[in-house]
């Protein structure tokens, strides 16, 4: 058995999406000849649809001249510069906004085979860390010219070496300070982790590991792309903690939380999303959170799952579990938001200027991106209408 359960817990339930598949090849597209302020795809049946959406008021987007990436392409951004990975292919592109749209850079880098790269960390304009879970090393990047300088082997701090297990799965890396932070998720076997959060300190000046933190408070760190670590206006880290997901009852799920200055784990702060109760859910429970993105002054707008609104069995196709919600990791407060539940196997989230967040859901309106100010707590419905599952979506930073 793989023991790698990448990218997202629901990819493998995109093969059950049917969708007509109009453009199977990847060639590169016709130029959108306008500037876009963001950059989304779409899932349609084994493909996603790479492309960027002009702005918030566009009403609809079709996959029309897109690029086209493997089910589960995840991406990330670097100022106008943005990288799309495909963990099944072992393939990380360059992609570049410009004024007539995207377009790509080169060709893609192509990694060693089985590493199921799940995220990348951009330090600057020519240096990022891509976490290849499927071979338990982190690659040193140079996007200039996209090429690998060097492999961080993490085989060393894997848990269960007495049983041969040398990979640690290494899933998210995060800087701060010269030092990078690469958050593990330490399975037993697929999507079955050793208990405990556990994450490698490397210095960047050698880009060599140093140590290993633990903290028995929560398990599996960071599976891309919930739980994504982020640093607050005080210099302090805060990773998530998903418990397996909600599968393990005996596992915590649970924010934690690095303070600047420090490279341990702070004993004082742990924040439990199973140990909540909160108002208007079913059964007022959730059992881990999954994207979100973070506001400020400790606010952060992302979905819970409530395993309440599951079908029994699961119908892990039109089951909508995954609730919008508004958390403050300082208070420890969750507070359901009035925005329909998505299914799981969508659900993405980016800022939209100042004011706004756009939600991609699949809900009984449809599929598409839901507005919500969340400066005047007002939600506008679908705003943008897609022609696929949203799957992941960013806005450039002007």
């Amino acid at each position: 058995m793989n023991k790698i359960f990448y990218s997202f817990v629901f990819a493998c339930l995109i093969l059950l999406v049917a969708c007509d598949d109009d453009n199977e090849n990847n060639e590169d597209p016709t130029p959108q000849a306008e500037k876009v302020e963001f950059i989304h795809n779409v899932v349609v049946g084994d493909n996603t649809y790479l492309k960027g959406i002009k702005d918030i008021n566009v009403g609809s987007v079709d996959n029309a001249n897109s690029f086209t990436h493997s089910k589960t392409a995840n991406m990330v951004i670097q100022d106008d510069n943005f990288f799309v990975f495909e963990g099944e292919e072992d393939k990380i592109y360059k992609y570049l906004r410009t004024d007539e749209g995207i377009e790509r850079v080169g060709s893609a880098l192509i990694l060693p085979p089985k590493s199921k790269v799940t995220s990348m960390y951009c330090l600057n304009d020519s240096k990022a860390y891509a976490a290849l879970p499927g071979i338990g090393k982190v690659a040193v990047i140079n996007t200039q010219d996209m090429t690998i300088e060097k492999q961080i082997d993490l085989s060393s701090y894997a848990l269960g070496q007495e049983n041969g297990d040398n990979n640690p799965e290494p899933m998210v890396p995060i800087a701060r300070d010269g030092k990078l932070f690469v958050f593990l998720w330490q399975e037993i076997a697929a999507f079955y982790p050793n208990p405990g959060a556990h994450t490698v300190v490397i210095d960047m000046v050698t880009d060599t590991p140093e140590k290993m933190i633990s903290d028995t408070r929560g398990t599996m760190l960071c599976g891309m792309p919930a739980g994504e670590a982020f640093i607050d206006e005080k210099g302090d880290i805060y990773v998530y903690s998903q418990g397996g997901f909600g599968y393990f009852p005996q596992y915590s799920d649970g924010f934690l939380r690095i303070k600047k200055g420090e490279t341990d784990y702070d004993p004082d702060y742990f924040f439990s999303i199973k140990d909540k109760s909160i108002n208007e859910i079913t059964n007022n429970m959730a059992d881990y959170v999954n994207q979100y993105v973070y506001l400020g002054n400790g606010e952060i707008i992302g979905y819970i799952n409530v395993p309440g609104d599951a079908s029994n069995p699961p119908d892990f196709v039109n089951d909508r579990t995954m609730q919008p919600c508004k958390i403050n990791i300082y208070n420890q407060t969750i507070e359901k938001l009035d925005i329909p539940a998505s299914t799981g196997w969508s659900g993405c989230i980016t800022k939209a200027g100042s004011d706004n967040i756009l939600f991609g859901m699949v809900t009984p309106e449809g599929m598409g991106y839901y507005q919500y100010n969340h400066k005047t707590q007002n939600y506008l419905g679908k705003v943008i209408e897609t022609q696929g599952a949203p799957f992941r979506i960013f806005e450039f930073k002007e």
